[in-house]
Protein backbone atom coordinates (compact mmCIF):
# COMPACT_ATOMS: atom_id res chain seq x y z
CA UNK A 1 0.00 0.00 0.00
CA UNK A 2 1.51 3.30 -1.13
CA UNK A 3 1.49 6.02 1.51
CA UNK A 4 1.15 8.71 -1.14
CA UNK A 5 -0.26 8.47 -4.65
CA UNK A 6 -1.53 10.57 -7.53
CA UNK A 7 -4.67 9.60 -9.41
CA UNK A 8 -6.67 10.76 -12.41
CA UNK A 9 -9.89 9.17 -11.11
CA UNK A 10 -12.22 9.89 -8.21
CA UNK A 11 -10.80 9.30 -4.73
CA UNK A 12 -12.43 6.33 -2.97
CA UNK A 13 -12.37 7.55 0.64
CA UNK A 14 -14.25 4.54 2.02
CA UNK A 15 -11.67 2.10 0.65
CA UNK A 16 -8.81 4.25 1.88
CA UNK A 17 -10.31 4.51 5.35
CA UNK A 18 -10.67 0.73 5.56
CA UNK A 19 -7.05 0.29 4.51
CA UNK A 20 -6.03 2.42 7.49
CA UNK A 21 -8.20 0.55 9.99
CA UNK A 22 -6.14 -0.93 12.83
CA UNK A 23 -7.43 -2.53 16.05
CA UNK A 24 -4.67 -0.80 18.02
CA UNK A 25 -5.91 2.65 16.97
CA UNK A 26 -8.56 4.58 18.85
CA UNK A 27 -8.64 7.60 16.54
CA UNK A 28 -8.94 8.41 12.87
CA UNK A 29 -8.77 11.91 11.38
CA UNK A 30 -9.08 12.89 7.75
CA UNK A 31 -9.06 15.93 5.53
CA UNK A 32 -10.84 16.37 2.20
CA UNK A 33 -10.07 19.22 -0.19
CA UNK A 34 -12.80 20.02 -2.76
CA UNK A 35 -12.90 22.15 -5.89
CA UNK A 36 -14.86 25.34 -5.23
CA UNK A 37 -16.59 27.49 -7.85
CA UNK A 38 -14.84 30.79 -7.11
CA UNK A 39 -11.45 32.29 -6.37
CA UNK A 40 -10.81 35.94 -5.44
CA UNK A 41 -14.23 37.09 -6.71
CA UNK A 42 -13.88 35.19 -9.99
CA UNK A 43 -16.16 32.35 -11.10
CA UNK A 44 -14.25 29.10 -11.64
CA UNK A 45 -15.47 26.56 -14.23
CA UNK A 46 -12.97 23.77 -13.55
CA UNK A 47 -9.33 23.05 -12.55
CA UNK A 48 -6.39 21.17 -13.96
CA UNK A 49 -3.58 19.78 -11.79
CA UNK A 50 -0.08 18.78 -12.90
CA UNK A 51 2.63 17.17 -10.77
CA UNK A 52 6.10 15.64 -10.79
CA UNK A 53 5.23 12.20 -9.45
CA UNK A 54 8.64 10.96 -8.33
CA UNK A 55 9.34 14.16 -6.43
CA UNK A 56 5.88 14.12 -4.87
CA UNK A 57 6.32 10.58 -3.59
CA UNK A 58 9.76 11.20 -2.08
CA UNK A 59 8.84 14.54 -0.47
CA UNK A 60 5.55 13.17 0.87
CA UNK A 61 7.46 10.33 2.54
CA UNK A 62 9.69 12.94 4.17
CA UNK A 63 6.63 14.80 5.44
CA UNK A 64 5.09 11.59 6.79
CA UNK A 65 8.32 10.77 8.65
CA UNK A 66 8.35 14.26 10.14
CA UNK A 67 4.77 13.74 11.33
CA UNK A 68 5.68 10.41 12.92
CA UNK A 69 8.54 12.07 14.80
CA UNK A 70 6.35 14.91 16.10
CA UNK A 71 3.10 13.06 16.79
CA UNK A 72 2.29 9.62 18.12
CA UNK A 73 0.54 8.30 15.01
CA UNK A 74 0.19 4.78 13.65
CA UNK A 75 -0.42 5.18 9.94
CA UNK A 76 -1.03 7.77 7.25
CA UNK A 77 -2.24 7.92 3.63
CA UNK A 78 -2.62 10.74 1.13
CA UNK A 79 -4.08 10.79 -2.38
CA UNK A 80 -4.06 13.79 -4.71
CA UNK A 81 -5.94 14.17 -7.98
CA UNK A 82 -4.26 15.32 -11.19
CA UNK A 83 -5.73 16.17 -14.55
CA UNK A 84 -9.11 17.88 -15.03
CA UNK A 85 -11.37 18.32 -11.97
CA UNK A 86 -14.89 19.72 -12.02
CA UNK A 87 -16.56 21.83 -9.36
CA UNK A 88 -17.18 19.83 -6.12
CA UNK A 89 -14.72 17.08 -7.11
CA UNK A 90 -12.39 15.98 -4.33
CA UNK A 91 -8.84 17.17 -5.08
CA UNK A 92 -6.94 15.78 -2.10
CA UNK A 93 -7.53 13.41 0.80
CA UNK A 94 -5.41 12.77 3.91
CA UNK A 95 -6.10 10.09 6.49
CA UNK A 96 -4.27 9.51 9.80
CA UNK A 97 -4.73 6.88 12.51
CA UNK A 98 -3.41 7.06 16.06
CA UNK A 99 -4.08 5.78 19.54
CA UNK A 100 -5.60 9.11 20.58
CA UNK A 101 -7.52 11.84 18.76
CA UNK A 102 -5.20 14.72 19.67
CA UNK A 103 -2.27 13.18 17.80
CA UNK A 104 -4.47 12.25 14.83
CA UNK A 105 -5.94 15.78 14.54
CA UNK A 106 -2.59 17.55 14.83
CA UNK A 107 -0.79 15.20 12.46
CA UNK A 108 -3.53 15.48 9.85
CA UNK A 109 -3.35 19.28 9.95
CA UNK A 110 0.44 19.24 9.77
CA UNK A 111 0.51 16.84 6.82
CA UNK A 112 -2.00 18.68 4.64
CA UNK A 113 -0.30 22.03 5.32
CA UNK A 114 3.09 20.61 4.32
CA UNK A 115 1.66 18.79 1.29
CA UNK A 116 0.18 22.02 -0.02
CA UNK A 117 3.37 23.94 0.69
CA UNK A 118 6.11 21.57 -0.42
CA UNK A 119 4.92 19.13 -3.07
CA UNK A 120 5.51 19.98 -6.76
CA UNK A 121 1.80 20.03 -7.64
CA UNK A 122 0.46 22.92 -9.72
CA UNK A 123 -3.10 24.09 -10.19
CA UNK A 124 -4.53 25.90 -13.19
CA UNK A 125 -7.90 27.62 -12.81
CA UNK A 126 -10.24 28.01 -15.79
CA UNK A 127 -12.69 30.91 -15.42
CA UNK A 128 -16.20 31.49 -16.73
CA UNK A 129 -14.92 34.42 -18.81
CA UNK A 130 -12.80 31.98 -20.84
CA UNK A 131 -9.31 32.76 -19.55
CA UNK A 132 -7.14 30.64 -17.24
CA UNK A 133 -4.19 31.10 -14.90
CA UNK A 134 -1.77 29.02 -12.83
CA UNK A 135 -2.30 29.79 -9.15
CA UNK A 136 -0.19 29.18 -6.04
CA UNK A 137 2.93 28.80 -8.22
CA UNK A 138 5.27 31.10 -6.32
CA UNK A 139 8.33 30.16 -8.35
CA UNK A 140 6.53 30.57 -11.65
CA UNK A 141 6.06 34.32 -11.76
CA UNK A 142 5.25 34.47 -15.45
CA UNK A 143 2.59 31.76 -15.01
CA UNK A 144 3.09 30.34 -18.48
CA UNK A 145 4.19 26.85 -17.53
CA UNK A 146 3.01 24.31 -15.02
CA UNK A 147 6.14 24.07 -12.92
CA UNK A 148 9.48 25.82 -12.56
CA UNK A 149 12.54 24.82 -14.50
CA UNK A 150 14.51 25.05 -11.27
CA UNK A 151 12.52 22.13 -9.82
CA UNK A 152 13.24 20.11 -12.94
CA UNK A 153 16.94 21.00 -12.75
CA UNK A 154 17.22 19.16 -9.43
CA UNK A 155 14.54 16.53 -10.08
CA UNK A 156 16.88 13.51 -10.24
CA UNK A 157 18.46 14.60 -6.98
CA UNK A 158 15.35 15.47 -5.01
CA UNK A 159 13.90 12.03 -5.73
CA UNK A 160 16.33 10.75 -3.10
CA UNK A 161 14.45 10.41 0.17
CA UNK A 162 17.36 11.83 2.17
CA UNK A 163 17.27 15.03 0.09
CA UNK A 164 13.77 15.76 -1.22
CA UNK A 165 12.50 19.30 -1.61
CA UNK A 166 13.25 20.17 2.01
CA UNK A 167 16.87 19.11 1.58
CA UNK A 168 17.11 21.04 -1.66
CA UNK A 169 15.99 24.16 0.18
CA UNK A 170 18.79 23.63 2.72
CA UNK A 171 21.26 23.45 -0.15
CA UNK A 172 19.83 26.61 -1.71
CA UNK A 173 20.15 28.50 1.58
CA UNK A 174 23.72 27.32 2.26
CA UNK A 175 26.85 29.49 2.00
CA UNK A 176 30.11 27.72 1.11
CA UNK A 177 33.56 29.22 0.49
CA UNK A 178 35.93 27.32 -1.79
CA UNK A 179 39.55 28.43 -1.43
CA UNK A 180 41.47 27.61 -4.59
CA UNK A 181 40.01 26.98 -8.05
CA UNK A 182 42.67 24.59 -9.33
CA UNK A 183 42.54 20.80 -9.60
CA UNK A 184 40.60 20.14 -6.40
CA UNK A 185 38.68 23.39 -6.54
CA UNK A 186 37.41 23.19 -10.10
CA UNK A 187 35.88 19.77 -9.46
CA UNK A 188 34.46 20.72 -6.07
CA UNK A 189 32.96 23.89 -7.52
CA UNK A 190 31.25 22.09 -10.40
CA UNK A 191 29.74 19.53 -8.03
CA UNK A 192 28.53 22.14 -5.53
CA UNK A 193 27.03 24.29 -8.28
CA UNK A 194 25.31 21.32 -9.88
CA UNK A 195 23.88 20.25 -6.52
CA UNK A 196 22.33 23.68 -6.04
CA UNK A 197 24.38 25.15 -3.19
CA UNK A 198 22.85 28.60 -3.31
CA UNK A 199 25.79 30.83 -2.36
CA UNK A 200 29.27 29.76 -3.45
CA UNK A 201 32.27 31.96 -2.74
CA UNK A 202 35.51 31.48 -4.68
CA UNK A 203 38.85 32.74 -3.38
CA UNK A 204 41.45 32.59 -6.17
CA UNK A 205 44.11 34.99 -7.46
CA UNK A 206 45.92 32.90 -10.09
CA UNK A 207 45.79 32.92 -13.88
CA UNK A 208 45.30 29.79 -15.95
CA UNK A 209 48.39 28.05 -17.27
CA UNK A 210 48.24 25.50 -20.08
CA UNK A 211 49.80 22.88 -17.78
CA UNK A 212 46.72 23.20 -15.52
CA UNK A 213 44.25 21.93 -18.08
CA UNK A 214 44.76 18.17 -17.77
CA UNK A 215 43.43 18.29 -14.21
CA UNK A 216 41.40 21.53 -13.99
CA UNK A 217 38.38 20.58 -16.04
CA UNK A 218 36.47 23.79 -15.51
CA UNK A 219 38.64 25.50 -18.12
CA UNK A 220 39.62 25.23 -21.80
CA UNK A 221 42.70 25.97 -23.93
CA UNK A 222 41.25 29.30 -25.05
CA UNK A 223 41.21 30.39 -21.39
CA UNK A 224 44.99 30.24 -20.90
CA UNK A 225 46.36 33.45 -19.39
CA UNK A 226 43.02 34.61 -18.02
CA UNK A 227 42.13 34.92 -14.29
CA UNK A 228 40.75 31.63 -13.03
CA UNK A 229 38.22 33.31 -10.78
CA UNK A 230 36.49 35.08 -13.68
CA UNK A 231 36.49 31.90 -15.76
CA UNK A 232 35.17 29.79 -12.90
CA UNK A 233 32.40 32.22 -11.97
CA UNK A 234 31.23 32.46 -15.58
CA UNK A 235 31.22 28.68 -16.13
CA UNK A 236 29.46 27.91 -12.86
CA UNK A 237 26.78 30.51 -13.49
CA UNK A 238 26.22 29.02 -16.94
CA UNK A 239 26.01 25.55 -15.41
CA UNK A 240 23.42 26.63 -12.85
CA UNK A 241 21.67 30.00 -13.24
CA UNK A 242 19.69 29.45 -10.01
CA UNK A 243 22.65 29.99 -7.66
CA UNK A 244 24.82 32.96 -6.70
CA UNK A 245 28.59 33.03 -7.24
CA UNK A 246 30.65 35.44 -5.12
CA UNK A 247 34.16 36.27 -6.33
CA UNK A 248 37.10 37.00 -4.01
CA UNK A 249 39.98 37.73 -6.43
CA UNK A 250 42.74 37.82 -3.85
CA UNK A 251 45.42 35.70 -2.26
CA UNK A 252 44.24 34.32 1.07
CA UNK A 253 46.56 35.42 3.88
CA UNK A 254 46.58 36.13 7.59
CA UNK A 255 45.29 39.65 7.00
CA UNK A 256 42.07 38.74 5.19
CA UNK A 257 41.30 35.15 6.13
CA UNK A 258 38.91 35.83 9.01
CA UNK A 259 36.91 38.43 7.11
CA UNK A 260 36.55 36.00 4.21
CA UNK A 261 35.44 32.93 6.13
CA UNK A 262 33.03 34.79 8.41
CA UNK A 263 30.59 35.31 5.53
CA UNK A 264 30.26 31.54 5.02
CA UNK A 265 28.98 28.49 6.90
CA UNK A 266 31.36 25.84 5.54
CA UNK A 267 34.91 26.21 4.21
CA UNK A 268 36.38 23.99 1.49
CA UNK A 269 40.19 23.93 1.41
CA UNK A 270 41.40 23.22 -2.14
CA UNK A 271 44.84 24.81 -1.71
CA UNK A 272 48.20 23.22 -2.42
CA UNK A 273 50.60 24.54 0.22
CA UNK A 274 51.05 23.93 3.92
CA UNK A 275 51.05 27.54 5.10
CA UNK A 276 47.62 28.23 3.62
CA UNK A 277 46.22 24.92 4.84
CA UNK A 278 47.33 25.64 8.40
CA UNK A 279 46.08 29.22 8.16
CA UNK A 280 42.63 27.98 7.10
CA UNK A 281 42.65 25.28 9.77
CA UNK A 282 43.56 27.73 12.52
CA UNK A 283 41.04 30.34 11.38
CA UNK A 284 38.21 27.80 11.13
CA UNK A 285 38.89 26.46 14.62
CA UNK A 286 39.08 29.95 16.12
CA UNK A 287 35.91 31.05 14.32
CA UNK A 288 33.95 27.80 14.75
CA UNK A 289 33.66 26.97 11.04
CA UNK A 290 33.46 23.42 9.60
CA UNK A 291 36.41 22.73 7.28
CA UNK A 292 36.61 20.10 4.53
CA UNK A 293 40.21 19.60 3.52
CA UNK A 294 41.91 17.47 0.85
CA UNK A 295 45.48 16.95 -0.36
CA UNK A 296 46.88 15.04 -3.33
CA UNK A 297 50.25 13.61 -4.37
CA UNK A 298 50.92 11.75 -7.64
CA UNK A 299 48.38 8.86 -7.45
CA UNK A 300 47.35 9.29 -3.80
CA UNK A 301 45.00 11.59 -1.97
CA UNK A 302 43.55 12.21 1.46
CA UNK A 303 40.45 13.95 2.73
CA UNK A 304 39.18 14.91 6.16
CA UNK A 305 36.37 16.95 7.69
CA UNK A 306 37.03 19.03 10.78
CA UNK A 307 34.04 20.08 12.90
CA UNK A 308 34.50 22.69 15.64
CA UNK A 309 34.98 21.09 19.07
CA UNK A 310 34.08 17.65 17.70
CA UNK A 311 36.83 16.09 15.63
CA UNK A 312 40.17 17.67 16.36
CA UNK A 313 42.09 19.74 13.82
CA UNK A 314 45.09 19.67 11.52
CA UNK A 315 47.42 20.65 14.37
CA UNK A 316 46.33 17.57 16.30
CA UNK A 317 48.12 15.65 13.53
CA UNK A 318 50.97 18.13 12.90
CA UNK A 319 51.48 20.74 15.65
CA UNK A 320 53.88 22.81 13.49
CA UNK A 321 53.68 23.97 9.89
CA UNK A 322 55.97 21.69 7.83
CA UNK A 323 58.88 23.24 6.00
CA UNK A 324 58.23 24.30 2.40
CA UNK A 325 59.33 21.74 -0.18
CA UNK A 326 59.16 18.73 2.18
CA UNK A 327 56.45 17.32 -0.12
CA UNK A 328 56.66 17.71 -3.88
CA UNK A 329 54.18 19.92 -5.71
CA UNK A 330 52.20 18.88 -8.78
CA UNK A 331 54.82 20.66 -10.87
CA UNK A 332 57.83 18.68 -9.65
CA UNK A 333 56.26 15.42 -8.43
CA UNK A 334 53.56 15.16 -11.08
CA UNK A 335 49.89 14.27 -10.71
CA UNK A 336 47.37 12.25 -12.70
CA UNK A 337 44.42 14.44 -13.67
CA UNK A 338 41.80 12.05 -12.31
CA UNK A 339 43.16 12.35 -8.77
CA UNK A 340 42.23 15.97 -7.96
CA UNK A 341 38.97 15.42 -9.80
CA UNK A 342 38.10 12.48 -7.56
CA UNK A 343 39.02 14.21 -4.32
CA UNK A 344 37.41 17.50 -5.32
CA UNK A 345 34.14 15.67 -5.86
CA UNK A 346 34.58 13.88 -2.53
CA UNK A 347 35.01 17.27 -0.85
CA UNK A 348 31.80 18.50 -2.44
CA UNK A 349 29.98 15.36 -1.29
CA UNK A 350 31.18 15.90 2.27
CA UNK A 351 29.94 19.49 2.17
CA UNK A 352 26.54 18.40 0.88
CA UNK A 353 26.27 15.94 3.76
CA UNK A 354 27.13 18.67 6.25
CA UNK A 355 24.45 20.94 4.80
CA UNK A 356 21.87 18.14 5.02
CA UNK A 357 22.90 17.33 8.61
CA UNK A 358 23.97 13.82 7.65
CA UNK A 359 26.61 11.91 9.60
CA UNK A 360 30.04 11.45 8.05
CA UNK A 361 32.79 8.99 8.90
CA UNK A 362 35.32 11.62 7.88
CA UNK A 363 34.65 13.77 10.94
CA UNK A 364 36.43 11.09 12.97
CA UNK A 365 38.79 9.68 10.34
CA UNK A 366 41.12 10.79 7.57
CA UNK A 367 40.52 8.82 4.38
CA UNK A 368 43.58 7.91 2.31
CA UNK A 369 43.18 6.44 -1.17
CA UNK A 370 45.57 5.30 -3.88
CA UNK A 371 43.83 5.43 -7.25
CA UNK A 372 46.42 3.13 -8.83
CA UNK A 373 45.85 0.24 -6.43
CA UNK A 374 42.48 1.30 -4.97
CA UNK A 375 43.94 0.68 -1.53
CA UNK A 376 42.19 2.75 1.12
CA UNK A 377 42.90 3.51 4.75
CA UNK A 378 40.95 5.31 7.43
CA UNK A 379 43.10 6.84 10.13
CA UNK A 380 41.55 7.74 13.47
CA UNK A 381 41.20 11.49 13.89
CA UNK A 382 40.68 12.64 17.47
CA UNK A 383 41.36 15.75 19.51
CA UNK A 384 44.89 15.73 20.84
CA UNK A 385 45.03 16.80 24.49
CA UNK A 386 48.27 18.70 23.82
CA UNK A 387 47.15 20.32 20.57
CA UNK A 388 48.40 23.93 20.45
CA UNK A 389 45.13 25.06 18.87
CA UNK A 390 42.04 23.06 19.89
CA UNK A 391 43.01 21.58 23.27
CA UNK A 392 41.59 22.86 26.54
CA UNK A 393 44.74 24.95 27.04
CA UNK A 394 45.67 26.24 23.56
CA UNK A 395 48.79 28.25 22.77
CA UNK A 396 47.27 29.63 19.58
CA UNK A 397 44.35 31.92 20.43
CA UNK A 398 44.40 34.34 17.51
CA UNK A 399 45.79 34.73 14.01
CA UNK A 400 49.25 36.35 14.15
CA UNK A 401 50.49 37.13 10.61
CA UNK A 402 54.18 36.53 11.40
CA UNK A 403 53.38 32.91 12.25
CA UNK A 404 52.34 32.26 8.65
CA UNK A 405 55.37 33.75 6.89
CA UNK A 406 57.98 31.06 7.28
CA UNK A 407 61.53 32.38 6.89
CA UNK A 408 60.33 35.82 5.84
CA UNK A 409 63.89 37.11 6.37
CA UNK A 410 65.07 35.14 3.32
CA UNK A 411 62.14 36.13 1.09
CA UNK A 412 62.15 39.22 -1.09
CA UNK A 413 59.16 40.92 -2.67
CA UNK A 414 60.17 42.11 -6.11
CA UNK A 415 58.12 45.29 -5.64
CA UNK A 416 60.69 46.35 -3.03
CA UNK A 417 63.46 46.33 -5.66
CA UNK A 418 63.88 49.32 -7.94
CA UNK A 419 64.32 48.35 -11.58
CA UNK A 420 67.71 50.05 -11.57
CA UNK A 421 68.80 47.66 -8.79
CA UNK A 422 67.76 44.40 -10.46
CA UNK A 423 71.23 43.83 -11.83
CA UNK A 424 72.61 43.68 -8.29
CA UNK A 425 71.10 40.19 -8.07
CA UNK A 426 71.90 37.03 -9.99
CA UNK A 427 68.52 35.48 -10.77
CA UNK A 428 68.24 31.68 -10.70
CA UNK A 429 65.25 29.95 -12.31
CA UNK A 430 64.40 26.73 -10.42
CA UNK A 431 61.58 25.69 -12.72
CA UNK A 432 61.71 22.54 -14.81
CA UNK A 433 62.49 22.84 -18.52
CA UNK A 434 58.91 22.27 -19.65
CA UNK A 435 57.69 25.09 -17.40
CA UNK A 436 60.14 27.50 -18.96
CA UNK A 437 58.84 26.61 -22.41
CA UNK A 438 55.28 27.53 -21.52
CA UNK A 439 56.10 30.61 -19.42
CA UNK A 440 59.44 32.10 -20.45
CA UNK A 441 60.93 34.95 -18.43
CA UNK A 442 62.52 37.19 -21.02
CA UNK A 443 62.52 40.35 -18.94
CA UNK A 444 65.40 39.21 -16.71
CA UNK A 445 68.84 37.82 -17.33
CA UNK A 446 68.96 34.58 -15.36
CA UNK A 447 70.50 31.14 -15.11
CA UNK A 448 68.68 27.80 -15.01
CA UNK A 449 69.11 25.39 -12.08
CA UNK A 450 66.16 22.92 -12.05
CA UNK A 451 64.76 22.24 -8.60
CA UNK A 452 64.55 18.49 -9.28
CA UNK A 453 68.27 18.30 -10.14
CA UNK A 454 69.70 20.57 -7.47
CA UNK A 455 70.98 17.63 -5.40
CA UNK A 456 72.94 16.11 -8.27
CA UNK A 457 73.78 19.23 -10.24
CA UNK A 458 75.80 21.59 -8.07
CA UNK A 459 75.81 25.34 -8.51
CA UNK A 460 78.81 27.55 -7.81
CA UNK A 461 77.77 30.39 -5.53
CA UNK A 462 80.26 33.27 -5.28
CA UNK A 463 80.42 34.86 -1.81
CA UNK A 464 80.48 38.47 -3.06
CA UNK A 465 77.23 38.17 -5.05
CA UNK A 466 73.55 38.12 -4.12
CA UNK A 467 71.36 35.39 -5.60
CA UNK A 468 67.60 35.60 -6.00
CA UNK A 469 65.93 32.23 -6.63
CA UNK A 470 62.53 32.01 -8.26
CA UNK A 471 60.04 29.36 -9.39
CA UNK A 472 56.42 29.46 -10.51
CA UNK A 473 54.82 30.48 -7.21
CA UNK A 474 57.64 30.98 -4.71
CA UNK A 475 57.20 27.67 -2.89
CA UNK A 476 60.13 25.68 -4.30
CA UNK A 477 62.42 28.69 -4.22
CA UNK A 478 61.72 29.13 -0.51
CA UNK A 479 62.52 25.47 0.17
CA UNK A 480 65.74 25.64 -1.83
CA UNK A 481 66.82 28.88 -0.15
CA UNK A 482 66.26 27.39 3.29
CA UNK A 483 68.44 24.41 2.35
CA UNK A 484 71.19 26.71 1.11
CA UNK A 485 71.13 28.74 4.33
CA UNK A 486 71.46 25.54 6.32
CA UNK A 487 74.56 24.78 4.24
CA UNK A 488 75.97 28.20 5.10
CA UNK A 489 75.21 29.87 1.76
CA UNK A 490 73.44 32.90 3.21
CA UNK A 491 73.73 35.26 0.26
CA UNK A 492 70.68 33.61 -1.32
CA UNK A 493 67.07 34.77 -1.25
CA UNK A 494 63.69 33.52 -2.43
CA UNK A 495 61.46 35.62 -4.68
CA UNK A 496 57.93 35.81 -3.28
CA UNK A 497 55.20 34.62 -5.67
CA UNK A 498 57.73 33.64 -8.32
CA UNK A 499 57.12 34.15 -12.03
CA UNK A 500 53.68 35.64 -11.38
CA UNK A 501 55.33 38.47 -9.44
CA UNK A 502 57.94 39.03 -12.15
CA UNK A 503 55.35 39.34 -14.89
CA UNK A 504 53.22 41.71 -12.83
CA UNK A 505 56.28 43.78 -11.91
CA UNK A 506 57.21 44.45 -15.52
CA UNK A 507 53.62 45.10 -16.57
CA UNK A 508 53.34 47.90 -14.03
Amino acid sequence: MKKFSLTTTSIDTQRLREELRDDSCGAYASFEGWVRNHHQDRSVEYLEYEALEELCVSEAETIFNEAREQFDITNVRCVHRIGKLNISDMAVWVGVTASHRDAAFKACRYIIDEIKSRLPIWKKEFYREGDSIWVNCAQNTEQTTAHSKEDEFYSRQTILTDIGLSGQKKLKDARVLVVGAGGLGSSALMALAGAGVGHIGICEYDKLDISNLHRQHLYTVSDVGKPKIDLAASRLQALNPYIKIIKHPERLDAGNVENLINDYEIICDCTDNFVTKFLLNDSCVLNQKPLVQASIYQHEGQIRTFLPEASGCLRCLWPEIPKPGCVGTCTEAGVIGTLPGTFGYLQAHEIIKLILNKKSALTQHTLLMNLDTFETQKLQQTRETRCPLCSDHPKITKIIPDHYHRLSNISINIESIAKTELDTFTFIDLRESFERTFAPVNQLTHVHWPFSKRKNQSFSFEPDKKYLLFCAKGIRSLAATEELHQEGITNTYSLENGVDAIQQYFKS
